[in-house]
């Protein structure tokens, strides 16, 4: 694939999917109406209110039409957009860059700033991911779905029993199935391994920071997707590096 190209639609994407975050989170059709629109006077955008970036830039963060501020989101999502497939084009010895592998980061994307944003995914965002997985071929074992169901039941227990509400949101038990069926059980493990990892110090540094309460709910989908790429990538680096150490 061409990297002129696949950067340009990656940045359309990532004004498309912006919108998607945004009607999807908030209850806006995606039909009605069928133009971009300011999600607080609802003006039409022109198209020189869209360029991907530069756009945001141009117009300091705010509407043309009533001045208000626009989400730093918005910013954030385009540049994340533009940059993947970059870093995909520069580790060209770690993976073909493909437009199925491009889309996968781009619902994953999607489902990352949606959690952060909203504490809510929706599941267009997390069955495309998922159906992109398919695409490129499941290698789980029927083992790997014995470990996601025992974690299903255990999470469900600390939910009832310890938490007295809901942790864990359906669309994270919905990926924990995909890298389920995606990867091979020392994989799995070890996505799972990672997934709780980064969550816990990360936590651990906002409590630190006092910038979180021990009662505060993290997005856990970001922990979830940031461990299924770097096992996606590294698991078998992580893996050898693990058996020389304690095999």
């Amino acid at each position: 694939m061409d990297i002129a190209t696949a950067v340009i639609f990656s940045a359309i994407a990532g004004s498309c999917f912006n919108m998607l975050i945004y009607r999807l989170n908030n209850g806006v059709s995606l039909f009605q109406p069928l133009h971009s629109i300011c999600p607080q006077c609802r003006e039409r955008l022109h198209w020189f209110e869209l360029l991907p970036v530069l756009s945001y830039w141009r117009q300091h963060g705010r509407c043309n039409s009533c001045g208000g501020k626009i989400s730093p989101r918005y910013l954030w999502v385009e540049i994340c957009f533009i940059l993947t497939p970059l870093a995909l084009w520069a580790a060209g010895g770690i993976t073909a860059l493909t437009w199925a592998r491009l889309a996968l980061f781009w619902f994953g994307w999607a489902i990352v700033f949606s959690d952060i944003e909203c504490r809510e995914i929706p599941y267009f965002f997390s069955l495309g991911f998922l159906c992109l997985l398919w695409l490129q071929g499941f290698s789980g074992l029927l083992i790997n779905l014995l470990v996601w169901l025992t974690l299903f039941l255990l999470i469900k227990a600390l939910e009832k029993f310890h938490y007295k509400k809901t942790v864990f949101g359906g669309a994270d038990f919905l990926l924990f199935f995909g890298t389920a069926l995606y990867f091979d059980l020392p994989r799995y493990v070890l996505s799972l391994y990672l997934a709780f990892f980064l969550g816990l110090l990360v936590s651990l540094a906002l409590l630190a920071k006092r910038w979180a309460r021990r009662d505060t709910a993290l997005p856990f989908a970001p922990f979830i997707l940031a461990a299924f790429f770097l096992t996606d990538y590294f698991g078998a680096s992580f893996l050898q590096l693990y058996w020389r150490l304690y095999a």
